[in-house]
């Protein structure tokens, strides 16, 4: 059996993983670089958006439905009042709440669509229209976001997130978009769309062998579900992430190792929501830390060049 249908579908966007969401689940990978992004006081809530995998979810517990012709957010009153039944309607929380779409940008002029937290958390669950900084970054430049790491009012141009955010000083690196659609991405080559988070994360992240992990110091390799792929995204392990830790998020175990639910090892935590093991090479022999693991297969229909790798599981 694969690993894919196994995983954690969260991704955080900066420092150590938040608790897991009830609403977590899993689309077509890609990581901000796998690392994450935004809510703020100065926008509104969210109405409908489509796209698949990593997942991320924790809804507002606001009950009001004001309205876009706030005369505090003069910069919003495009926005339309929130349709909170949303909320309590069944399926993806992103595909039901989300206020635009990441992949054909359809904010009004002046805008972009970008990922957030509608809750405040570190998690980016949602989708809104923000306004396009009058002096924008672009891709590969430093950037800055306003208020929180995952508030998504940053710096960069319509085309870009700003991504790998710190939490202390507010500032990352704008990342592309993915283009396309979600059923065929695109990005520059080098890179490979990441959907994460229910489809609230779709951006161009660099790709990697989570066998070498061979990404930058403050990244970690992740698998990408939705593309077949692994990329770099933001280490948020903290303190945490060592073999059999707990952990939320699938990036938030150390490098070389993947938050897996906790049957995948007798020595994990079996009421935690998940646990990080090794990755492996299926074509050597056995290498994990129980004897009873075996190198399991971690897509299940994989190209011939990621044939060969495996996630350390107890069958």
């Amino acid at each position: 059996m694969s690993i894919r249908t196994l995983l954690p579908l969260l991704l955080v966007a900066c420092g150590p993983a938040a608790p897991m969401s009830t609403a977590a689940d899993t689309s077509s990978s890609s990581t901000p670089d796998a690392t994450s992004t935004p809510p703020t006081t100065s926008s509104e809530p969210p109405q409908t958006s489509t796209t698949s995998e990593l997942e991320t979810t924790q809804v507002s517990t606001s009950t009001s439905t004001s309205t876009s012709t706030d005369t505090t957010d003069p910069e919003l009153t495009f926005l339309l009042p929130f349709d909170f039944s949303c909320l309590a309607a069944p399926g993806p929380r992103s595909a039901r709440c989300s206020q635009c779409d990441l992949f054909s940008q359809d904010c009004p002029e002046g805008h972009k669509c970008v990922a957030y937290a509608d809750d405040g958390g570190e998690q980016l669950n949602n989708n809104k229209c923000v306004p396009l900084d009058p002096d924008p970054d672009h891709v590969g430049e430093p950037c800055t976001v306003e208020g929180n790491p995952t508030s998504g009012i940053d710096s960069c141009d319509r085309e870009t997130a700003c991504w790998k955010v710190d939490a202390d000083t507010l500032t990352g690196t704008c990342v592309a978009f993915c283009g396309g659609s979600p059923e065929a991405p695109q990005c520059a080559a080098g890179t490979t769309c990441g959907i994460f988070n229910d489809g609230t994360i779709a951006l161009c992240l660099a790709t990697c062998d989570p066998l070498a992990q061979d990404c930058q110091a403050d990244e970690v390799c992740i698998a990408s579900t939705s593309t077949d792929a692994f990329l770099c995204t933001t280490d948020a392990s903290g303190d945490a992430g060592a073999v059999f830790d707990a952990c939320t998020s699938i990036n938030a175990c150390d490098p070389g190792l993947l938050c897996v639910p906790p049957s995948s090892a007798a020595g994990c935590d079996q009421d935690a929501a998940g646990c990080c093991t090794p990755w492996c090479d299926t074509t050597l022999p056995p290498n994990c830390p129980e004897p009873e693991q075996l190198c399991q297969p971690f897509f299940a229909d994989p190209p011939p060049e990621l044939m060969h790798i495996g996630v350390c599981s107890l069958p």
